[in-house]
């Protein structure tokens, strides 16, 4: 038996499959779905009824639990069977659906997320002027994408471009973003523009742990640390022997197991093998230097 499965999203499946895979895609429309053999008098004409008066409305958003997926690793079954409800909620089938759709989610929202991640880096290096020696040409350009500013970092490890990495990495996307798009980080603002372009919002909030964050937020940081971890890692084609982070290095004299950085606060080292190198940076009114030596 053939049926025809018109959705509110302005599309319209054929599916020869079984009731229920029909049961299956009706939860993966969002239940916005009009369903019929297509053999009965009249489908095909009611099917472009029904898509017609539907996509002319307003599409209800789609609910998601604040941990739809696992932003780690692999959602797997167990995880995403926590997003089925209904009568078949617990059946087998309905988890393997349910994740297939969940992966589905994420894959769209981490491209999103990715997208809006190299705008970012390329809006910083564009503030900081950041550049980097073409090698074919040798020509010095402007960096405007991860690649250049991972090459801007391979062939330059002074001071000035330091203060470049720390504030694009640890300073813009938090501080100076929260200043100037209705108080919010570039992470949660992000967010909101998965949310708004796949039509989701949240449910179950109130279960949400103090300090834990929710699916979307993990992804986007998960994905911004691995940018910025490919970036300034280091190998045999660095040029230079720097390093700057916001966590406190583990050496003697620096470390403080009760340390409360500053905003402003970083760590840097010209030598990272020399463990007596390190310098704790900090701005308030001005650029203030701490030099920690190991004691004799």
């Amino acid at each position: 038996m053939t049926y025809i499965i018109a959705s509110t999203n302005d599309v319209v499946l054929v599916s020869t499959e079984s009731t229920p895979n029909l049961i299956w895609a009706r939860q993966v429309l969002n239940q916005n779905t009009f369903c019929e053999d297509l053999n009965q008098p009249g489908a095909i004409e009611r099917s472009k009824t029904v898509t017609m008066t539907t996509t002319s409305s307003t599409i209800s958003p789609a609910q998601w639990r604040w941990d739809r997926f696992d932003a780690k690793k692999v959602t797997s079954v167990a995880w995403a069977s926590r997003n089925c409800v209904g009568v078949d909620s617990h059946l087998p089938e309905s988890h393997q659906a349910m994740q297939r759709r969940v992966l589905q989610d994420e894959k769209a929202a981490g491209q999103i997320i990715a997208s809006e991640l190299h705008l970012f880096l390329h809006d910083a290096a564009n503030i900081t002027q950041m550049t980097y020696r073409c090698k074919l040409t040798q020509q010095t350009l402007a960096c405007i994408n991860n690649k250049d500013i991972r090459l801007a970092w391979m062939q330059d490890g002074g001071e000035d471009n330091l203060k470049r990495l720390a504030w694009m990495f640890y300073y813009y996307g938090t501080e100076v973003h929260r200043s100037g798009r209705s108080y919010l980080t570039h992470g949660e603002w992000v967010e909101h523009k998965v949310m708004t372009a796949l039509n989701i919002t949240y449910v179950h909030l109130s279960e949400l742990p103090i300090g834990q964050r929710t699916c979307l937020q993990q992804l986007y940081a998960k994905k911004f640390n691995d940018l910025r971890t490919n970036i300034m890692r280091r190998g045999s084609a660095i040029q230079h022997r720097s390093v700057i982070k916001k966590e406190q290095p583990r050496v003697l004299g620096l470390f403080h197991k009760n340390f409360k950085r500053a905003k402003t606060t970083f760590f840097l080292t010209m030598d990272v093998g020399n463990s007596t190198n390190w310098q704790k940076v900090s701005k308030s009114n001005e650029c203030q230097k701490e030099t920690y030596k190991r004691p004799i």
